[in-house]
């Protein structure tokens, strides 16, 4: 063998040895790279599930079954925040009727003949304020007999009011200080007005309220898909507008896009998987690592379809910007997993039914309402 054979043979064994040690430290890179990408600061389920079974009814259906199992996560429930005295009657969604199944609901009546000015009842809530929770007004129309939603302003009178305050919502279930504090601003208000008040049992309803909370912890449900690129390169958020805009998606005010069915509903969003929101005057000069698809289980009506629109919307978003699609655990998800995810959201909205509070109704709406301030 000559020389220059030798001198070739060694060169081409260094450069074979220089590629496989360059990918090995791509590899390597990359890695540390989406481990920083798709670190979340809420619980995963797909951990903490199977303790949570264990030890509570709590355990949403299917959750923690497996290495392989759904990748959900955890509304975050933390603990509810002093508001303002609210005056306000504006609901998630107006004029739907106090309902038992979620509110506790006291009912004013006026002596026969009498009656009481909605702008009367304005006045004896500044004087008697509630500050715990926001309280819902409702009056017995004098025309046709239904309820509505009571506009302090308006100069309309009734001879029947009945005002609820939500018996649980993301921020938990309505304490034992917080109900008393209800039940006396009705008494006050009640005797400003020269009303009588009829307030359900405290006891009962604060069990009512535990048993509530408990079932929104096992429905209160949210499904991420995220995507960055292969190689952690940033993304612009010019191109995620694009991509955005051509899966049907708008931007909303507070800088997340969603998609909204034939109806005007919400089914998922799209947002930025760091801090910043894709807020209209920066998008030009934004860039993420990451976007993050999100499912909110409770407050959609036909999850499954909401479900195939949204892995599909990911999918090709994924394919637009060259890169994967994976769950909480940064797992890529696969082909394989979509019916299994499927069949477990679907067991979400089965409990949601039975409980007759279905996915994406009023009462859901209200329930699981992305603000504290709802009733």
């Amino acid at each position: 063998m000559s020389d220059l054979q030798l001198s070739l043979l060694v060169l081409g064994a260094l450069v074979i040895g220089g590629v496989y040690l360059f990918n090995r430290l791509q590899e390597r890179r990359y890695r540390a790279q989406a481990e920083e990408i798709f670190r979340r600061e809420h619980p995963d389920v797909l951990l903490d599930g199977a303790a949570a079974g264990s030890a509570s009814s709590g355990a949403a259906p299917g959750v923690g079954a497996s290495e392989d199992a759904l990748p959900l996560t955890r509304t975050k429930r933390v603990s509810s925040e002093q508001i303002e005295p609210s005056l306000r009657l504006e609901m998630t969604a107006p004029s739907t009727p106090l309902d038992k199944r979620i509110h506790y609901i006291a009912m004013l009546r006026a002596d026969s003949g009498a009656s009481v000015l909605a702008t009367a009842l304005k006045a004896a809530l500044q004087q008697f304020p509630f500050v715990n929770k926001p309280a819902r007004w409702q009056g017995k129309n004098l025309t046709d007999g239904s309820w509505e939603d009571i506009q302090t302003g308006a100069e309309r009178s009734y001879n029947q009011l009945q005002v609820g305050v939500q018996l649980a919502n993301r921020n938990g279930p309505l304490s034992s200080n917080e109900l008393e504090s209800f039940i006396g601003m009705v008494k006050n208000v009640a005797a400003s007005l020269k009303l009588q008040a009829d307030m359900p049992d405290k006891e009962a309803a604060l069990r009512h309220a535990e048993a509530l909370d408990a079932f929104c912890a096992q429905v209160d449900v949210v499904m991420d898909y995220h995507v960055a690129s292969k190689d952690g390169a940033p993304l612009a958020a010019t191109k995620i507008r694009a991509l955005a805009e051509a899966e049907g998606l708008t931007l909303r005010p507070d800088g997340v896009f969603v998609a909204r069915n034939e109806h005007g509903e919400d089914m998922f969003t799209l947002s930025n998987g760091e801090p910043r929101p894709f807020l209209l005057d920066q998008v030009r000069s934004m860039t993420t690592h990451s976007v993050v698809f999100s499912l909110d289980v409770p407050r959609v009506k036909d999850v499954a379809k909401a479900l195939a629109r949204m892995t599909t919307a990911a999918q090709q978003f994924a394919h637009g910007v060259g890169g994967i699609v994976v769950d909480e655990r940064r797992r890529e998800v696969k082909d394989a997993q979509l019916q299994q995810i499927r069949n477990q959201l679907l067991e979400i909205v089965n409990t949601m039914a039975k409980q007759q509070i279905p996915s994406g109704s009023p009462l859901a709406q209200q329930l699981f309402a992305e603000s504290s301030s709802a009733a």
